[in-house]
């Protein structure tokens, strides 16, 4: 998601079909501990050494993600990019690795998600969200609010944080050229979006702050997160936010909005957030890393029972944006590199 996506969510959300929606750091002050590890390639097996168990790990070859990929969604062997600068979505192989077919849209697209066996993307600078079938064929345009960032799926619903109209827009999957229903979040540039349980999560950019809407008693509540929060998910009873411009993770009990700890330095700037295999994953580009075939950028993983930090810097390459579950991985389009990068959970 991102963004980056986030979905993702952003991103990402993070943003995916078979994606779970997504503590206390004993160290405070927006520290660094944990280890700082540059993790080699693995040939699928994400094992670590004799008497520890494995540890996160790059696996294989990347999937192509065309000039800029922001966005990734997963669906069984079917790898789904938002290419921001080429203007398009393209279709990958997990198993292979090799590209598919790509179809072009209208603008730019920033964020997707597989739902309801339809592929769903947000073109911000046309406020429409594009819903496709899973070949990519087929597309439809869906108006929502001015433009459109973050994407996330709940409940027969496609929810969409309009990020220049500070509301979300709610489309029915059944009945998807209905005009989408607007939610007044009382936000002003929303951009990250999850969604358990009824409530919708979504950071506001411009407030630095977490919101909570609860869509049963149209109920808002916020707390205030790092400098430019992007992704958010839910694990475990905590909402994770990534803090893109101040290189923190903050943590947030999901039953009353307290900060749990201080805020977690990872550096860079994190960006999309997903929860999988036990563990929380957050894409970050390195502070230099937004130039084209950059190789340096990393994503942090924690573990969601005990909410410690154990791989600060698993490194991935380029500047990463969105993240992605499935087919047993995790998927980070890695952005200027222009790829889509797996990673065996461990």
């Amino acid at each position: 998601g991102g963004r980056g996506p986030g979905l993702k969510l952003l991103l990402p959300i993070t943003a995916l079909a078979a994606a779970a929606v997504i503590g206390v750091l004993v160290v405070g002050g927006g520290s660094e501990n944990g280890p700082a590890t540059t993790t080699q390639e693995s040939n699928g097996s994400g094992g670590g050494t004799s008497g520890q168990p494995p540890v996160p790990a790059v696996q294989g070859a990347p999937v192509p993600g065309g000039t800029l990929p922001v966005g990734v969604a997963v669906m069984g062997n079917r790898v789904f990019t938002a290419d921001r600068e080429g203007g398009r979505v393209l279709l990958g192989n997990a198993n292979t690795r090799q590209g598919v077919t790509e179809v072009a849209t209208p603008n730019s697209p920033e964020d997707l998600i597989v739902d309801s066996g339809a592929l769903w993307v947000t073109v911000p600078k046309n406020n429409i969200v594009l819903r496709m079938e899973t070949n990519l064929s087929n597309p439809q345009e869906i108006q929502v609010g001015t433009d459109p960032n973050g994407i996330a799926a709940a409940d027969g619903s496609i929810f969409v944080t309009n990020f220049g109209a500070g509301d979300v827009s709610r489309i029915d999957t059944a009945n998807p050229t209905a005009e989408a229903e607007r939610i007044e979040i009382e936000a002003t540039n929303p951009h990250g979006i999850t969604v358990v349980d009824g409530v919708l999560w979504v950071t506001d950019r411009a407030t630095n702050e977490l919101i909570r809407y609860d869509l049963g008693t149209d109920t808002r509540d916020s707390v205030g997160v790092g400098i430019n929060p992007k992704g958010v998910a839910v694990s475990d009873g905590v909402v994770w936010v990534a803090n893109a411009d101040d290189g923190t993770v903050s943590l947030i009990s999901e039953a009353d909005l307290a900060p749990i700890g201080d805020p977690v330095g990872v550096g860079g700037q994190p960006r999309a957030v997903d929860v999988f295999g036990g563990k929380v994953w957050v894409s970050n580009g390195d502070d230099e890393g937004k130039e084209l075939g950059a190789k340096d950028g990393w994503v942090s993983v924690f573990d969601s029972t005990t909410q410690k930090l154990i791989e600060k810097k698993l490194v991935v390459g380029g500047s990463p944006e969105g993240l992605g579950v499935g087919d047993g991985r995790v998927w980070v389009a890695t952005g200027p590199e222009g790829t889509v990068r797996a990673i065996k959970p461990g």
